[in-house]
């Protein structure tokens, strides 16, 4: 009764616990599959220790360092970054900087490619300027990270402050490291394969 107040429990459910919280996860996340159209399902490799380190990260961290994502600007922020974000200890909010303060106990703010611009200093006498309050932030020697992909349309208020921090963005532009690079058949997974004489 006391973990299903915060979490959805399953016959196959994992509880991670410690005297600061605890962390839950089902058991089908230890492995690494894939599923047919006939709904069929090929397990190819075992994510267990991953799991249960995140897990074990998150329950004896003496606070849960918070990541905020900045929200409002047309940003798609993939699932899967949320979750690795979030398996490894850190508490996920969001904040729309139109509207709210970025949060105090925020550790790293993030942007994932916004489609519209920031306010900025056309916006400060009204006191929502969002790039006076990213300075701000900043300014007190915290954290950003900004994603842009060859889509991300020009920001003019958002470029031109990032290249105040020394960030020139291209925009239009991608790169492919086509020596470093490296793909699957399925383009999900690397694989390694480790034989001994008795497999």
């Amino acid at each position: 009764r006391r973990y299903r107040k915060d979490y959805s429990l399953a016959e196959t459910s994992i509880i991670v616990e410690s005297d600061k919280r605890f962390a839950g996860f089902d058991m089908s996340e230890c492995f690494v599959y894939m599923r047919d159209d006939s709904g069929n399902y090929t397990y190819y490799a075992f994510n267990g220790e991953y799991r249960f380190t995140s897990a074990l990260l998150k329950v004896t961290r003496d606070t849960m360092p918070v990541i905020s994502f900045v929200t409002n600007h047309g940003e798609q922020v993939p699932n899967a970054f949320k979750s690795v974000l979030s398996d490894s200890g850190f508490d996920i909010k969001t904040v729309n900087l139109l509207q709210e303060d970025i949060p105090a106990d925020t550790e790293i703010l993030v942007m994932v490619s916004p489609q519209s611009d920031l306010t900025g200093v056309e916006s400060e006498e009204q006191g929502n300027s969002e790039i006076t309050k990213i300075n701000a932030y900043l300014s007190k020697g915290k954290d950003m990270m900004v994603f842009v992909d060859p889509n991300t349309p020009e920001l003019p208020n958002l470029d031109e402050f990032l290249y105040t921090w020394g960030i020139d963005v291209l925009h239009g532009v991608s790169v492919q490291d086509n020596i470093n690079y490296l793909s699957s058949a399925n383009n999900m997974a690397v694989l390694a394969q480790y034989y001994s004489e008795d497999e």
